[in-house]
């Protein structure tokens, strides 16, 4: 795995936890847009999901491929070298709108190091642009996990929902420290009881 590869995959406590709360039963499917070396693409597998690993660089594609050898999950998961927006479109235009997935996991890259540096994370300031993330990843499902710095202006993700829509954001401790956001969209947000 390359310095970046181990830089941007999830803690495996929080892609776990993630995967609980995006796995309800078996053989759901699941986009995973970002994939890079599998951290989390693995662990929707181990919950019993059918993974669609997604990125565009072969050699973090291959160590994904490597890692879900040894967790045991490579028939769960197809690995795609490509271009997650390139992907979707494809997806809508030849499957059609009755063909929704059943989730997608957004983990886009974050920029490196530099995102510590920034005191509100910006959507805007991600490559790809953060918000053209979530609008094609919403023509696929409703029920969204986006994996975002703990700095992310929370105002732009609960934007995201559009009127009337549901947004859980959900802050992910280590050592007693906040290290992560997940916001969840569609069926994967909470519902509260009225």
């Amino acid at each position: 795995m390359d310095r970046e590869g181990w830089f941007s995959v999830t803690p495996e406590r929080i892609a776990e936890h993630i995967a609980d709360r995006m796995v309800r039963q078996p053989n759901v499917l699941i986009v995973d847009a970002f994939a890079g070396v599998g951290g989390n693409s693995i662990q929707l597998a181990l919950k019993g999901a059918i993974v669609i690993a997604i990125d565009l660089d072969p050699v973090r594609l291959k160590c994904a491929r490597e890692n879900a050898k040894v967790y045991g999950v490579e028939d769960r998961i197809e690995f795609i070298c490509g271009d997650f927006f390139h992907f979707a479109a494809k997806w809508t235009s030849d499957i059609g709108k009755s063909t929704e997935v059943d989730a997608v996991f957004l983990s886009p890259p974050w920029g490196g190091p530099s995102y510590l540096k920034s005191k509100d994370f910006d959507l805007d300031d991600l490559t790809p642009n953060g918000f053209d993330i979530y609008t094609a990843a919403r023509k696929m499902s409703p029920n969204i996990a986006y994996f975002l710095p703990r700095t992310t202006k929370v105002k732009q993700l609960i934007s995201l929902s559009g009127p009337g829509g549901r947004c859980e954001i959900e802050q992910s401790c280590l050592n007693k420290k906040i290290k992560t956001l997940t916001a969840y969209f569609g069926n994967l947000a909470v519902q509260r009881e009225e």
